[in-house]
């Protein structure tokens, strides 16, 4: 998969998340040195067959 990276070439990762007033995506710094909870889950898509 190609990195998602902003105009200055950092990479970020998306975060879903709701509350009373709707749904959000955000975004988030995704640099080597960072971790990510596995308790904040992760999703994961298969691209569809042509």
């Amino acid at each position: 998969m190609k990195q998602i990276a902003d105009r200055g070439g950092d990479p970020f990762v998306f975060s879903l998340s709701s509350d009373d007033s709707g749904l959000w995506i955000n975004t988030f710094d995704a640099k080597p040195l960072d971790g990510w909870s596995a308790s904040r889950g992760f999703v994961f898509r298969t691209r569809k067959d042509a």
